[in-house]
């Protein structure tokens, strides 16, 4: 009778422990998450073909040294034409099968309204049994009133079996239609990781 106790007793162990370790939250190493160190752009991230600053291209996408949240850089963009700025991280993540994460960046604007939108995706590295690359992003909406105050955007995902690595892109979505300049600053960008089921196409 005591070993049985003893058995079932160890057994509920072993469950909470496991049921423990799967809520637990881990941090995902990123390179130069702050955007602090590089030459023209930081380190670990890179433009997306097309955005690169130029005299037919109006908009900006630049590091920015005077607002920021943490450190003492930032990444800056202007918008001031039709079609988003993007740029992506250069290292993909490893993916370990049935892992839930949350991405996050903290974002600045001076603008509001419909047009001032931005957004933080995750995209497979390889393409899948469709033929087509994986992705999930949330989006940021300026809503009525201007807030000059530094924001979180969250992603919670948890990418498809076959995906066994991701790239995190930030973008900001549009521009306003009277032209008036979207300007977005974006610093301060965070993994997390935790075992656990989750829906695969995960956005919330």
């Amino acid at each position: 009778m005591t070993c049985r106790i003893a058995f079932s007793f160890l057994a509920c162990l072993l469950v909470a422990t496991h049921w423990a370790e799967a809520g637990k939250w881990t941090e995902v190493s990123l390179e130069n998450p702050s955007f602090e160190t590089g030459e023209s752009f930081p380190i670990g991230w890179r433009l997306l073909k097309g955005n690169e600053p130029r005299p037919s291209h109006p908009s900006v996408i630049a590091w920015d040294k005077e607002v920021v949240r943490t450190g003492a850089r930032s990444v800056y963009m202007r918008k001031e034409d039709a079609g988003p700025l993007r740029f992506r991280s250069t290292d993909p993540i490893s993916v370990t099968p049935g892992t839930i994460y949350h991405l996050q960046v903290w974002l600045r604007t001076t603008a509001f309204g419909k047009y001032a939108t931005a957004a933080i995706a995750a995209q497979s590295t390889a393409f899948g049994p469709d033929g087509k690359q994986w992705s999930v992003s949330k989006e940021y909406n300026g809503g009525s009133e201007q807030n000059l105050e530094w924001q979180s955007l969250l992603l919670e995902f948890t990418p498809p079996d076959w995906v066994k690595g991701f790239l995190i892109s930030i973008s900001n979505s549009t521009s306003a239609r009277d032209g008036t300049a979207i300007e977005f600053w974006f610093d301060d960008v965070s993994l997390q990781q935790r075992a656990g089921t989750g829906a695969p196409s995960g956005a919330q």
